[in-house]
Formats: C-alpha cells, sequence, structure tokens
C-alpha cells in the first residue's frame, strides 16, 4: 500500500511537472529531461494486464 501511496505523488508531481513545461511554452527545456519525464508518466499511468 505504502508503494501505491508513493507511485501516486511520484505520478502527480511528474505530470505537474509537464503541464507546467507546456503551460509556461518554455524556450529551452532540456529534452532527455522531457523525455525522461515522459517516459514516467508513460510507466504510472500504463495498466498492467492482470
Amino acid at each position: 500500500m505504502l508503494v501505491k501511496t508513493v507511485r501516486v505523488i511520484k505520478a502527480d508531481k511528474i505530470f505537474t511537472l509537464k503541464r507546467s513545461l507546456i503551460k509556461k511554452k518554455v524556450a529551452r527545456v532540456n529534452k532527455d529531461l522531457f523525455d525522461q519525464v515522459m517516459a514516467e508518466i508513460l510507466k504510472l499511468t500504463a495498466t498492467k494486464p492482470n
């Protein structure tokens, strides 16, 4: 249960970071960092087979 809570908090922080980067239209975003953020979002939001 603790792991799920940590993952939710981590996902929320990452989503907020992604949203703020897009909202501010940051001209110079480190592509590697942005790709890492997107990969983490996809990992945390992916549905896992039963």
